[in-house]
């Protein structure tokens, strides 16, 4: 057998297993990236179900402001102050979460249309230090 046909067969050979290898691994870091870009919606998903049930936690001092609509601020009570602090705070959280793109604003704003700005209309008064 000539030295130059089982170079260029080995060189072949060689190619031919660096293009498999090749090919095996482009395959699997597109299965990677596919696992990791559901990993992170499935996490994405979570947290906003997490942001969800944490004000869904305070509904009840929600409500308890939204009556305090018409109340002048020097008539509330602490039973008042205390649930427009809770609402305050927890709307300040998940306002921190949103900001750094930890959900989309647009769920949040979707599931409160209606509190976080009324919330805030009624908050006008409340002293924020």
């Amino acid at each position: 057998m000539d030295v130059e046909l089982v170079v260029a067969v080995t060189q072949v050979l060689a190619a031919l297993a660096v293009a498999i290898a090749l090919i095996f691994s482009w395959r699997q870091a597109r299965v990677m990236e596919a696992s990791f870009t559901d990993l992170q919606e499935s996490r994405s998903r979570q947290q906003l179900y997490e942001a969800h049930r944490y004000l869904d936690e305070i509904r009840d001092e929600i409500e308890h402001m939204l009556s305090l609509d018409k109340k002048e601020f020097s008539d509330w009570n602490e039973k008042d102050k205390a649930a427009v602090y809770i609402v305050c705070a927890r709307f300040h959280i998940v306002g921190i979460l949103v900001l750094e793109s930890h959900f989309p604003e647009r769920l949040i704003s979707y599931a409160w249309y209606y509190s976080i700005p009324r919330c805030s209309e009624i908050l006008g008064p409340w002293p924020c230090s």
